[in-house]
């Protein structure tokens, strides 16, 4: 499983 961890706006998005 891929994980990535992406940060918008000051929130966090986790994407898989």
């Amino acid at each position: 499983m891929e994980g990535e961890m992406k940060e918008e706006m000051g929130e966090l998005t986790f994407q898989t």
